[in-house]
């Protein structure tokens, strides 16, 4: 009987074997990546305008984040927000995914949101790792490469403030609006327009001159509204247009009477400040027409209503002509005004600013009587403090804004 001779390191060899292949069992090649990540990476990067952390195919990151830049155009200041909504794997290719992704714009004005979705193709390469197909439609559906997004507010109507017995004391007037047209000229003619122009207005040629550096591109800046008949511009909107991008625009406005009824008290409306832009929280942009002074600038909220706002797609098509589309519209909320006032003496004590609500807005009206010009033709000290003795006698109290009729006044006073 012959005995097997036992070999130890062979036996050794056949163990180590073994356990390097349990080993190599257990630690298998790891799993592919998946586009989750990816189009979450995507979505940031469209948010924050960024993209150089996306790998793309058709563009490079410098170039892809150059492209949104300029897609978004106009909406460039306008906080944006980028969501993904959905990943989903093709069912007959391993290989490819759509990611969904929401687009949310901030926009002033338009009961706070703009919202769509785009479909963002992803293929993964050779290398495992997954790619984003670049298209001008990851910023809008149908975008083009020659389109980009602008942006027009549109103010709404003024509401009129009503006085006694609902005489409308600050209506619709005639006007020539007198401004600069910047999408007539460069940037730099501008400037040196904005100024011409206020010196030939008679206006602060240094506060127009950076009202109109802060406005758009293309936009129109006013620098006065005048009535038709107002000696600055009736036989002169030649001298007006003679200025490079200089026009004299027919219009109608929010206006007294005439220029100085209770001017002091019911104020005046014309083109913002820098300062009532600046300290209006976004509500207020340059070029946008508000109250400037007393009743106007005090109730200027409800007064402006809310403006309307419209985002266009502007290019060309693929003959070269200009093209447009519309992509979303808010239309504007008419300012408060109210014809059913309530005449003072009412039951209501001496609030002269009755308030009634009419779409969830308060009407105002002061109790002022057209036909007693000495009370309505009151300069801006006599409205100075709270309360002051009104000509003939009147009792005139501001917070209130009442200004009763004087017994001893004619209705040619």
């Amino acid at each position: 009987m012959r005995v097997p001779f036992f070999r130890p390191a062979a036996a050794l060899a056949v163990g180590v074997l073994v356990v390097v292949g349990s080993l190599a069992a257990c630690t298998s090649a790891p799993e592919p990546p998946t586009p989750e990540p990816v189009a979450a990476a995507l979505a940031a990067g469209l948010t924050s305008g960024d993209l150089n952390a996306v790998v793309f195919d058709g563009a490079t990151p410098a170039a892809a984040t150059d492209s949104v830049r300029n897609a978004v155009g106009a909406l460039s200041s306008i906080t944006r927000t980028v969501t993904v909504e959905s990943v989903t794997r093709a069912a007959d290719d391993a290989n490819s995914a759509t990611a969904k992704l929401r687009w949310t714009w901030n926009l002033t004005g338009a009961d706070g949101a703009w919202a769509y979705s785009v479909d963002a193709k992803l293929a993964r390469a050779a290398d495992q790792s997954w790619h984003v197909a670049w298209s001008p439609t990851l910023v809008e559906p149908k975008l083009t490469a020659t389109e980009r997004l602008t942006l027009e507010r549109r103010q709404a109507a003024r509401g009129s403030i009503l006085g006694a017995n609902g005489e409308v004391l600050v209506g619709l007037k005639d006007v020539y609006r007198v401004g600069i047209d910047k999408g007539r000229i460069s940037a730099d003619q501008a400037q040196a327009s904005a100024t011409a122009l206020a010196t030939l207005m008679g206006i602060d040629a240094t506060a127009y001159a950076k009202t109109v550096a802060a406005s758009g591109p293309a936009q129109f800046v006013p620098a006065i509204t005048l009535r038709i008949d107002d000696p600055r511009i009736a036989g002169k909107t030649a001298a007006v247009q003679a200025i490079p991008g200089g026009a004299a625009m027919p219009g109608q406005a929010m206006l007294a009477p005439t220029a100085t009824f209770a001017r002091a008290l019911l104020g005046t409306v014309g083109p913002a400040t820098a300062e009532l832009v600046s300290k209006s929280g976004g509500r207020i942009v340059a070029g946008d027409t508000s109250g400037l002074s007393g009743l106007q600038l005090r109730y200027d909220v409800p007064l402006s209503g809310q403006p309307g706002v419209v985002v266009l797609a502007k290019g060309t098509d693929s003959g070269g002509a200009a093209s447009s589309r519309t992509l979303f519209t808010k239309a504007p909320v008419p300012g408060v005004s109210d014809d059913h006032p309530r005449p003072h003496g009412s039951g209501r004590g001496r609030t002269g600013a009755h308030r009634r609500i009419r779409g969830g807005q308060p009407g105002r009206h002061p109790t002022l009587d057209r036909r007693d010009r000495r009370c309505c033709e009151l300069t801006g000290h006599q409205w100075a403090g709270r309360r002051h003795d009104g000509p003939g006698g009147a009792r005139i109290d501001v917070q209130d804004r009442h200004v009763p009729r004087p017994a001893a006044s004619r209705p040619d006073a």
